[in-house]
């Protein structure tokens, strides 16, 4: 292409873009978007002040899904279990959960159930079934002065592991190890 074509093609272009520009129809209900500055921060900001008015909302509307009866322990978990079925139906749990007596020590003829001792309390490797043929795994932080003063389920946090939240291994700090603190106390964790 001869380059004084190529230039008057590009001549061409460039003086028809305000036309071609101010042609454009919106769409039927809408408006050009006439926003300026940093439209991404602004869109955030947007969105925050949104879910922070929804959070505040839910608080008023909780009471509307709560029915709980306080009267008893039976009474009370009997009245949150519509509840607990939404929870697990929005979680995706729709398994039925496999009823099982107590958790079952790991241990094999080289390694024992046994993985550690804190002060009062021994750490035995446990799994229990969750649904088919699924188990979950964890430890088990047994008081030895007695019996428990309470069963606490400790999740660690999502960077940690059991092993560092019941002191077995490095990460996380002596005060931050709850699951040890908790057995030390007297709880079976």
């Amino acid at each position: 292409m001869p380059r004084s074509l190529s230039l008057s093609i590009a001549l061409a272009l460039i003086v028809s873009a305000p036309a071609i520009a101010q042609s454009i129809e919106t769409y039927p209900g809408t408006q050009p978007l006439t926003i300026e500055g940093d439209i991404a921060s602004q869109m955030i900001d947007g969105i925050d002040r949104f879910l922070l008015r929804e959070i505040e909302a839910s608080v008023e509307d909780r009471t509307k899904h709560w029915n709980r009866d306080f009267s008893s322990s039976e009474a009370y978990n009997k009245s949150i279990e519509p509840n607990r079925k939404r929870l697990a139906h929005i979680l995706g749990v729709r398994d039925d959960r496999v009823p099982f007596d107590a958790p079952e020590l790991i241990s094999t003829t080289n390694t024992p159930a046994l993985v550690g001792k804190g002060e009062g309390f021994d750490i035995f490797a446990v799994r229990w079934p969750a649904f088919g043929n699924v188990h979950g795994e964890g430890l088990l932080l047994v008081p030895t002065d007695g019996e428990p003063i309470a069963d606490v389920v400790a999740i660690p946090d999502a960077d940690q592991t059991p092993e560092q939240i019941t002191g077995l291994a490095p990460g996380v700090a002596a005060e931050a190890q709850f699951a040890r603190r908790l057995a030390a106390s007297g709880c079976r964790v």
